[in-house]
């Protein structure tokens, strides 16, 4: 058995491996994309995506990149400025092209699919681009078993798959910005100043997704001192020398965080990179030869690189035909403040309940394996292990922190899912290697084969409880996905008013599914409503002949209710049970996703779903 592994791994090479993991991603997604719908937030952002291939093909066009005032009438576009008009404009563009572009080749050239199916097709597309460069950097860093294992779990990681479909701007910047990470790491620890140069690459694509992104380049410059003082000093110092390095690296920073002003936060970052590189700069400089010049213009060119490509690919910056460049950069700055702050005074235990209750359990347990073991031997993986650290802490204590906003489960912090992937990598690998050290050939051969067994099947039963909703899986620590409605999970006093209720579909993708009935369980000529989202949802969703779409949800006589506490909240939902009939309901785990209720019956009726804690709870009403 052992030969056979050590055969194996001679013989496999990164690249053909970065492969077959990114067309095993595509074998899975291209045959079921027509499974998956629009979230809440595609309409903006494939409109957006759609206009700016419009504008690449009639650049001299007048209002052919305006996306402030009413269309130019040649200008068509299934997708409407929702869920709001200034949405277009609020956020990077970079997914949101790419499937515009992938829409007029398997769309508008091919005619192969429909419009939703062409614009998910890019994304998946970029998906698995991003799975192969993912891959590639993890195999160089971290070996080939716990790196190639590590990306096999990313991608298929149930929050991950189920993004990957359908989410234009989370998702690719979570995985941009990890790759980013990665190359900047091995850009330092192997002094390689072109990875430094493809990580401001990396990351300038991550910000072209969306701005947290930047946050990749604060873990690098809180790590590259633990880099330094590791591996790259040429005379390593003693314990002695790196606790005093340390100190005089961290402690001031952690003193300056009191009085950290959420206000000036460029301030704060130039102030904070002083502070933590001015120690490892001065000892550079007494030591002569430490660092290359070449290196070091190269990290100091990561910002600026980042910065540069993040506007090159969303040309409404520097082409819009409507406002100023800094009018339109304003823009963009409002988008930012304007998610960025709650009233929510205190730290949340928020962030560690999704890690906890919606990865897979094998991935958790296989994480605190990879965080016990992997920091040894030697002072590179001690180095990479504090790099996985930060990368997995610095998102967790973002979010936890008081005054952050958050909601919609772990969408807003995705990136914490790929260090996490690495860690339980790193254990799988550390497993595989005690079971390949039993003394008994006979064990040997049923212990391998049964952990990778047990590894697969961890996958594939989340995938196929939930499938194709796997955006919504909980484990068997919340009770799965009913547990964790049942128990307003994700309940977080005084947070933002669209945090409750994000325990399911809250995106409301599965508005597709209720919408393929018409014609069966609904007439085509009944009348259609929607409560949770708004009804411009089902519209940009439905591809068939018009509809009798409702406005107003008490008009409709079919409608589609997925709950979402002020939204379409439990308590509603319980009321309108009363009302009309339920024709059927799509659960996962004993948990909602949506059920399709129709006409008002004639007497009261038993309610269907069960009693929600958030019944029970203070509201967060949305602000006046």
């Amino acid at each position: 058995m052992i030969d056979r592994l050590s055969w194996l791994r001679e013989r496999l090479r990164p690249r053909p491996l970065a492969t077959a993991i990114a067309l095993a991603w595509l074998a899975f997604a291209i045959p079921t994309l027509s499974s998956y719908g629009l979230t809440s937030d595609s309409p903006a952002l494939f409109y957006a995506g759609d206009h700016h291939l419009f504008w690449l093909l009639h650049p001299k066009l007048p209002g052919a990149l305006d996306l402030i005032h009413p269309d130019v009438p040649s200008f068509q576009s299934k997708y409407h400025r929702f869920p709001a008009q200034d949405d277009p404009v609020q956020n990077p563009l970079f997914p949101g092209l790419v499937a515009a572009v992938s829409i007029g080749i398997f769309h508008v050239w091919l005619g192969r699919l429909g419009e939703t199916d062409g614009h998910h097709l890019g994304l998946v597309l970029l998906q698995a681009v991003n799975l192969y460069i993912f891959t590639l950097y993890a195999i160089s860093l971290f070996g080939l078993t716990a790196g190639a294992s590590a990306a096999f779990a990313l991608a298929f990681f149930p929050s991950v798959l189920g993004h990957a479909m359908n989410n234009a701007k989370d998702l690719p910047c979570a995985m941009f910005y990890g790759s980013a990470l990665m190359a900047g790491a091995r850009g330092l620890l192997r002094r390689r100043p072109r990875d430094l140069l493809t990580c401001g690459l990396l990351a300038g694509f991550g910000l072209a997704c969306k701005i947290n992104a930047a946050f990749a380049l604060v873990t690098l410059v809180l790590w590259t001192p633990v880099a330094y003082a590791l591996v790259m000093r040429r005379q390593p110092w003693g314990r002695a020398g790196l606790a005093l390095f340390g100190a005089a690296t961290y402690v001031p920073l952690l003193a300056l965080l009191p009085f950290a002003d959420r206000s000036h936060p460029f301030v704060m970052a130039a102030l904070g990179t002083l502070l933590l590189l001015g120690p490892l700069a001065l000892d550079a400089i007494r030591s002569r030869g430490e660092l290359s010049w070449g290196l070091v213009e190269a990290y100091r060119a990561i910002p600026l690189i980042a910065i540069a490509t993040s506007i090159a690919l969303w040309p409404w910056l520097w082409a819009g035909q409507a406002l100023t460049f800094w009018e339109r950069l304003a823009l963009y700055g409002v988008n930012i403040t304007k998610f960025a702050e709650s009233a929510r005074a205190t730290f949340t235990a928020y962030p560690l309940r999704c890690v906890a209750y919606m990865t897979p359990p094998f991935v958790l347990l296989l994480a605190l394996v990879g965080l016990a073991v992997s920091w040894r031997p030697g002072r590179e993986k001690l180095a990479l292990w504090a790099l996985l650290l930060a990368w997995l802490a610095l998102p967790l204590l973002r979010v936890a922190l008081p005054h952050s906003m958050f909601y919609d489960a772990n969408r807003h912090f995705l990136e914490t899912i790929p260090p996490l992937c690495l860690l339980a990598g790193l254990g799988f690998e550390a497993v595989l290697a005690r079971l390949l050290l039993l003394a008994d050939a006979r064990a040997r051969r049923v212990a391998v084969p049964a952990l990778v067994g047990f590894c697969l099947l961890g996958l594939a039963i989340p995938i196929a409880l939930y499938h194709p909703y796997e955006v919504t899986y909980f484990n068997w620590l919340a009770g799965g996905l009913g547990g964790a409605q049942r128990n307003a999970l994700l309940y977080v006093p005084e947070g933002d008013w669209r945090s409750p209720g994000t325990e399911g579909d809250y995106w409301h993708t599965s508005l597709r599914d209720f919408l393929n009935h018409v014609g069966h369980g609904i007439p085509a000529n009944g009348a259609i409503g929607t409560c949770g989202t708004h009804v411009v949802q089902a519209l940009d969703n439905w591809e068939g002949a018009p509809l009798d779409f409702k406005w107003n949800p008490a008009e409709a006589q079919y409608l589609y209710v997925a709950p979402r506490e002020n939204f379409c909240g439990w308590a509603h939902i319980h009321d309108l049970e009363r009302q009309r009939p339920v024709l059927w309901r799509v659960e996962r785990d004993k948990g909602l996703i949506y059920e399709a209720l129709g006409p008002p019956a004639d007497h009261p009726l038993e309610a269907v779903s069960p009693h929600s804690r958030y019944e029970d709870l203070p509201p967060l009403p949305p602000p006046p």
